[in-house]
């Protein structure tokens, strides 16, 4: 059987995205807790600007059409999500009837990301800084490639805005090929050295019996406070290597040899079969993450798979641990090679205690699962493939490499060869329009608050050499207060205010007063902010901050009547409990939580509904549906 690409519709039970946030992401501490080692402070950002939040989702599933790409050959069936930052959604071993990864029943959205919404399930791959990639729950540019010899492959290309580099996924089943390959290529294509972060992570099923095998004897575990320690996993006593033992949650990042040939972890159940996730270098990281078995853990598992299921994840990074960040040169390409597969392990050596028999039987499988020589035969292939234009369009991502493209050639400044990832004109949205304006010299601004935001010296020139507006001053504010200028953010807040009074403004105004420690000073800013505006995501900010100033009289008068439509109305509704505590009306707080209180962009380690439970109800036991805590 020859290999098969495909485009179908595949209907998923989904959480609707909905509309991003529009506060511009400014604060500090995006990626904390970080690893207490100073060597891991290199290439931490302060936040995701220019980035909005994607926090507009719910609970609510309903069945979705999503575009999909099918790969297929005698051994394997893959289907890729363009649409969700390219997830490879499903892989499964036709042969043995085995899905090697874990497939969700649902996209059950979840604040996990790091621009909060985030799904379970598949294989994700994460650019740019620590976290689950700003562009998981976007749609990437997706086209078929067809080679010289007539095999089709799917191509996955986006422009990642914070480090501004392209990166591209050429994902190629080969004619009676075992395994599924990932060929990665990342262009750096500005006069900076960028701190580069990747890593590869890959759900699988989680059964009593699933065991992880990975070359190495020691790994660095991680209590979720920053700090690290060194434990050995080749001891059968501690069962680390099983994730169904783990009783906390935790994340292993095995110690693997820096100069082998190959990288390799894999993941077998009860009969030995799981993925094998494969890679040369300079992806020579590893790591196996667990929820957990404790009463936390297992509401995590729920919470992201309501049709049931348990997952772990193995995972591939182009560091030791996921604290770090690589630099890489100005104008320069880096790449690599991914293979994923059954390793089809004989059960009774891989789930044998003794760790240097599993890990040397495991070894001796994942050698013929990718033989060296097809190795070096599928580099050769990919490379040229790499550099072959599209064929057919699937998906279209973002207009933002369209921009930069622009921005480039108008300030005389190096662009990549977009032959292979090309970021056509008619991506360009609204989004986009605005800036695009400017560039031409002739800025016009959409009224109401701004879509969309953009960083560098370049745009703010740009904007500083253009007529006093509202918004172009709101801008030039948000830009330095992004980058830490916080007098200079001051001046153009105001300067926007003297042309328009907008909570936007007053917004930013507020976060400047609450980090120089001048509690009033913010109040009262947030409070000239509700003054003009229902939003709800800055009603629900305004609202946190009161109660931090001890005013939750504030918050009462705000939220004592009909629910704020919108996203946040769940997180408005604990505020209001909150306030109701911190005023003393102890019954009507303690109603809240006993009607029910779900939020749907809980965050990973958050303990908000555990914490509130036990202050209104002492003594009492934390509801199953309350009890989120992992560490």
């Amino acid at each position: 059987m020859t290999t098969r690409v495909r485009v179908e519709t595949l209907e998923i039970p989904a959480a609707a995205l909905g509309a991003p946030s529009v506060l511009p992401d400014v604060g500090d501490g995006v990626a904390a807790p970080y690893a207490t080692d100073e060597r891991f402070g290199y290439g931490r950002v302060p936040n995701l600007f220019p980035y909005l939040h994607q926090d507009g989702y719910g609970r609510e599933l309903r069945p979705t059409p999503f575009r999909a790409v099918v790969l297929e050959n005698r051994h394997l069936t893959a289907v890729v999500l363009p649409e969700l930052g390219g997830r490879i959604w499903s892989l499964r071993d036709r042969a043995r009837d085995v899905d090697l990864v874990y497939r969700n029943g649902a996209v059950q959205l979840g604040n996990l990301a790091l621009r909060n919404a985030w799904f379970a399930g598949g294989i994700e791959y994460n650019i740019g800084t620590r976290g689950h990639s700003p562009l998981t729950c976007s749609p990437l540019h997706a086209a078929t490639v067809v080679d010289d010899g007539g095999e089709p492959s799917v191509r996955l290309w986006e422009y990642e805005r914070q480090r501004e580099v392209v990166f591209q996924i050429d994902l190629w089943l080969p004619s009676d090929s075992p395994v599924l390959l990932a060929h990665v290529r990342i262009v750096n294509p500005g006069d900076d050295t960028v701190p580069m972060y990747w890593w590869t992570n890959a759900a699988v099923p989680q059964t009593p019996e699933t065991r992880v095998l990975c070359p190495a004897r020691t790994a660095l575990t991680s209590d979720y406070t920053g700090a690290l320690r060194q434990v050995p996993v080749d001891r059968p006593e501690e069962r680390l290597t099983w994730p169904a033992a783990a009783a906390r949650a935790a994340d292993y990042f095995f110690e693997t040899d820096p100069d082998a040939d190959r990288y390799w972890i894999v993941s077998a159940d009860a009969r030995g079969n799981g993925l094998a996730l494969l890679s040369t270098a300079p992806l020579r990281g590893r790591k196996l993450f667990c929820w957990g078995t404790e009463a936390g853990g297992e509401r995590w598992q729920e919470w992201l798979s309501p049709f049931g299921g348990r997952y772990g994840e193995i995972q591939a990074g182009l560091a030791a641990t996921q604290y770090e960040h690589v630099p890489m040169p100005a104008r320069s390409e880096w790449s690599w090679v991914e293979a994923y597969g059954n390793a089809a392990l004989d059960p009774a050596i891989a789930h044998d205690p003794e760790w240097d028999a599993a890990v040397r039987h495991a070894d001796e499988r994942v050698a013929a699962l990718w033989p060296a020589e097809v190795r070096e035969e599928h580099l050769r292939r990919l490379r040229h493939r790499a550099l072959l234009p599209p064929s057919a369009r699937v998906v279209t991502g973002s207009g933002w490499g369209a921009l930069e493209r622009r921005r480039r050639l108008a300030d005389g400044q190096p662009w990549l060869d977009e032959t292979p990832t090309p970021f056509h004109d008619d991506t360009l949205t609204g989004e986009q329009r605005s800036w695009c304006d400017l560039l031409a010299g002739r800025p016009a601004w959409a009224p109401g608050p701004p879509l969309s935001y953009v960083r560098g010296a370049d745009w703010e020139r740009r904007l500083a050499g253009t007529p006093s507006t509202w918004p172009s001053e709101l801008h030039l504010a948000v830009m330095a207060h992004a980058r830490g200028a916080h007098a200079e953010a001051d001046r153009h807040y105001r300067r926007s205010l003297e042309h328009a009074a907008t909570p936007w403004a007053l917004r930013g105004l507020a976060r400047l007063a609450a980090d120089a420690g001048r509690s009033g000073d913010a109040a009262a800013l947030y409070r000239q902010a509700l003054a003009l505006t229902d939003d709800g995501r800055l009603v629900e900010e305004a609202c946190r901050h009161l109660l931090r100033a001890g005013q939750p009289a504030a918050v009462l008068d705000r939220l004592c009547g009909p629910d704020i439509p919108g996203p946040r109305t769940a997180r408005l509704r604990l505020l209001l409990c909150r306030a109701l505590a911190a005023a003393g009306d102890l019954p009507a707080a303690r109603r809240v939580l006993e009607d029910g209180l779900v939020l749907p962009d809980l965050h990973e380690g958050e303990t908000t509904l555990s914490d509130l439970w036990s202050e209104l109800f002492p003594g009492r036991p934390v509801p199953p549906a309350y009890d989120f805590r992992i560490a």
